[in-house]
């Protein structure tokens, strides 16, 4: 028998094989995105589940929100089809709403807003699936200036399951340019 050996886990027989590793994260590529409006993270594939970690980006838009939508057949969808719910730590609101056109994965007006530096990821599972609508998963943490800091979770679903989703495309509430300093970094593992 080859592989590595667990220990013995109370059988007569005496050591089992361990179970083949899975799951990991594969780097997908990395960007800088200086002096865009908006940007899209696309190649969605079939299998896979998909994280986009951003790395002290900013916006040049002061109290903006982040948002976010799916981009199904190369086109960022805009109809009020996107519901979410999060949580806001920096006063502890608690937000929810449906029926809107986009994601809001920062909360900008509550006082979180991410004008001058934020990181987080955000977590798209299952995305080419048609059939099962897309669901994401955000956490993100943002200083608006040196006093005022904002800590953001959520979980969102685009109540659209037609058609499996190719992407998601970022942007800000204020039409700002992001930053010219940052790193957007995308992952992916195999679906479970």
């Amino acid at each position: 028998m080859s592989g590595v050996i667990s220990d013995n886990v109370g059988r007569a027989s005496g050591l089992l094989k361990a179970v083949a590793a899975g799951g990991a994260w594969e780097f997908v590529s990395s960007a800088t995105p200086s002096a865009a409006a908006a940007f899209n993270v696309t190649g969605f594939t079939s299998g896979f589940d998909f994280c986009i970690v951003f790395r002290k980006c900013s916006t040049s838009a002061g109290g903006a929100e982040l948002l976010c939508r799916v981009i199904q057949s190369s086109t960022a969808q805009t109809s009020s089809d996107y519901g979410y719910a999060g949580i806001i730590s920096n006063n502890n609101a608690r937000k929810a709403a449906d029926n809107q056109s986009s994601w809001k994965l920062h909360e900008g007006s509550t006082g979180g807003q991410m004008g001058t530096r934020f990181s987080g990821y955000v977590y798209s599972y299952t995305p080419k699936t048609a059939g099962i609508a897309p669901h994401i998963q955000w956490n993100f943490g943002g200083e608006q200036d040196d006093s005022t800091h904002g800590y953001h979770i959520g979980w969102g679903e685009y109540d659209q399951d037609t058609l499996a989703i190719d992407g998601l495309n970022f942007f800000d509430s204020a039409g700002g340019n992001f930053g010219a300093s940052g790193t957007v970094s995308v992952y992916k593992r195999q679906s479970e």
